[in-house]
């Protein structure tokens, strides 16, 4: 079964959770959900961005959700289906996970911590994770992490990594799994000399995040994100995955 991935334009901080269909509602909403058609006449090229969504799905995605969201009115559409198999259609109220925004979710919980004097952006990564757990701990600051001048190598990138996802996708990976792939490669250039993306800065602030707390990632973005003023239950982030929610997918050769 091959079920369908999202694409999601957040403007200005907001975001939409939804339920998925069939799902209990909770008592108390997560986050309200808008109106689908709730954008004011002519804010928003609504139309284009339409669109865009379908051509993206004509090109071979299943499915896809948008949603933008600002001062002035919000709107959420959906094109394609959420299962291959079923056609069911894919639709605004989808529950999707979070996904590959946890990275930028981990970066929003180091500047929180930052901003009440937890931590710093010139912290070295030693300072907070054990020596040699990462390559050039002792250079790597906070700040190189944020804004991916660590030189460190994307464990996703590897193609140790990549067997081990196609041969088990439901692996569940420990920091030493993942830092051990990082530390068998070279840096990509010395610490603060260059810029390069790498998913496994994102992880490592995570991992430092949990040292200071020694609160879950989970629990803290739950907690500092989601379930803020009084909203719902922790519905919004789970490490088990429920069955019905949407997913990104992979098609592969064969």
């Amino acid at each position: 079964m091959i079920r369908a991935g999202f694409i999601c334009l957040m403007f200005l901080g907001a975001l939409l959770v939804s339920p998925s269909p069939g799902a209990a509602e909770p008592s108390t909403p997560l986050l309200p959900v808008p109106s689908l058609s709730a954008a004011p006449e002519g804010k928003l090229p609504t139309g284009a961005l339409q669109d865009l969504l379908d051509k993206a799905v004509a090109q071979g995605i299943p499915g896809a959700v948008m949603g933008v969201a600002t001062p002035e009115g919000s709107w959420f559409t959906a094109s394609g289906v959420a299962d291959e198999d079923t056609q069911e259609p894919m639709s605004p109220l989808h529950a999707m996970r979070v996904a590959n925004a946890t990275e930028t979710f981990a970066a929003a919980l180091i500047w929180s911590l930052i901003e009440e004097g937890r931590m710093g952006l010139d912290d070295k990564v030693n300072r907070w994770l054990p020596s040699g757990l990462v390559l050039k701990g002792g250079v790597i600051t906070i700040g190189m992490l944020l804004n991916h001048t660590s030189g460190l190598y994307d464990h996703t990138e590897s193609p140790e990594f990549a067997k081990k996802m196609l041969s088990n996708p439901k692996h569940r990976w420990s920091a030493q799994e993942v830092l051990e792939i990082t530390r068998s490669h070279p840096l990509k250039f010395n610490p603060g000399t260059g810029f390069a993306y790498s998913s496994t800065d994102d992880y490592i602030l995570g991992l430092i995040a949990q040292a200071a707390t020694g609160q879950s990632v989970e629990k803290m973005v739950r907690n500092r994100f989601f379930c803020t003023a009084g909203h719902g239950p922790d519905r919004a982030v789970a490490v088990r995955q429920p069955a019905s929610i949407e997913h990104a997918w992979i098609r592969l050769a064969g």
